[in-house]
């Protein structure tokens, strides 16, 4: 009886984690940088814990997948002038004189 007691608060742990992850790249991918709000759809453990795993790990991988394509434009997409601007503007050179970015 110990360890089917056991292996229900492993599987009860994974599917936490899993949730907690999912979560945590939703709200990364999330453009306005506020914690998504959940409906009707929002990810919770569920019996029996084998069916809730299995979908939580195909949503895990739908998000995943989603979360790395994202992380792929924003690496590859040079950073807007005005960043740049405002870093140059801040920062000196190892001889002291300042960046100068003419205006556009």
């Amino acid at each position: 009886m110990r360890s089917v007691t056991n292996e229900k608060h492993e599987l009860t742990e994974e599917a936490q984690r899993l949730i907690k992850t999912i979560r945590q790249m939703e709200a990364a991918m999330n453009d306005n940088k506020t914690s998504p709000k959940y409906k009707d759809d929002e990810p919770q453990v569920t019996y029996p814990l084998t069916r809730c795993l299995k979908t939580l790990k195909e949503k895990y991988n739908t998000v995943a997948r989603q979360h790395q394509e994202r992380f792929e434009q924003v690496r590859s997409k040079p950073p807007p002038l005005s960043l740049l601007r405002g870093y140059a503007d801040t920062h000196r050179t190892r001889r002291g004189s300042r960046f100068i970015c003419p205006a556009p």
